[in-house]
C-alpha cells in the first residue's frame, strides 16, 4: 500500500495497483485451496491460480517497456497479443473439467489430520504451455529491463536490482526442476514469488527507477 502512495506517475501507479491486487488475490487463493472437505473449491482455486500467474509477468513487461521505451510504436499491438493469449489460456484452464488438458487424475486423500483432505493431481500438456508462456514473457521483461538500465543506473544500483532478479530466476529454476524431478523445493509458489517480486519493486523504488 505504501508503494502505491509513493509512486509519482499515474501510469506506473496503475501498474503497481494491479500488481498488488494480483498478489493479494494469489495469496487468498493459496488459503482457499486448503479449505477442508470442499472439493470443487480446492479444484477451482487451482484453476484461478493461473489468472495472477499469467497476468503478473505481463504487467511487469508493460511497466519495463513503458519506463524505458515510452515512444515505442508497437507497444499497444504487443500488449494486445499478450493479453489475448493470456485470456485464451485462462479460459482453457477454467474449463479444464471439459477436456482435462491442464490437470487430470484428481484424488482426495487424508493426511495426518483426518479432518482435512489433501488434493493431488497430475499435470496435462496445457500446464506446460502456460508455464512456457509465463517464462517467455518474464524473459522478455528481464531482457527489456536489463537493456534499459545500462545507461540510467550506477554499477552499485545495477547490482542491487540484478540480485533481486537473480533470486527470482533461481527460485523459478529450482521450482521447475522440483516439478519435473518430484523433489519439492519451497513449493508454495504464490507466496515465494509474491515476496520476491515485492522485494524487486521496493528495490526499484529505493533507487529511484520508479519515480517516487
Amino acid at each position: 500500500i505504501s508503494m502505491i502512495y509513493r509512486v509519482q506517475f499515474k501510469k506506473q501507479r496503475t501498474y503497481i495497483v494491479v500488481l498488488v491486487l494480483s498478489f493479494f488475490f494469489w495469496i487468498l487463493l493459496r488459503f482457499v485451496k486448503w479449505l477442508p472437505n470442499i472439493h470443487y473449491v480446492s479444484i477451482y482455486a487451482d484453476y484461478f491460480y493461473y489468472v495472477p500467474m499469467t497476468i503478473i509477468p505481463i504487467i511487469f513487461f508493460m511497466m519495463t517497456l513503458d519506463t524505458f521505451y515510452p515512444d515505442f510504436k508497437k507497444k499497444r499491438m504487443i500488449y494486445t497479443i499478450l493479453f489475448i493469449l493470456a485470456y485464451f489460456l485462462i479460459a482453457l484452464v477454467l474449463t479444464n473439467q471439459l477436456h482435462y488438458l491442464v490437470y487430470k487424475d484428481y484424488q482426495f486423500s487424508h493426511g495426518e489430520n483426518p479432518n482435512i483432505e489433501i488434493i493431488t493431481s497430475s499435470y496435462g500438456p496445457l500446464h506446460y504451455v502456460a508455464l512456457g508462456f509465463v517464462g517467455l514473457v518474464s524473459l522478455g521483461a528481464f531482457i527489456t529491463f536489463a537493456i534499459g538500465i545500462r545507461k540510467q543506473l550506477s554499477i552499485s544500483q545495477i547490482i542491487i536490482v540484478s540480485i533481486s532478479f537473480l533470486l527470482i530466476i533461481i527460485y523459478i529454476a529450482l521450482f521447475t526442476a522440483g516439478v519435473f524431478s518430484g523433489i519439492p523445493f519451497l513449493r508454495d509458489f504464490a507466496t515465494c514469488i509474491t515476496l520476491l517480486l515485492t522485494m524487486l519493486l521496493e528495490a526499484l523504488l529505493s533507487i529511484g527507477l520508479i519515480q517516487n
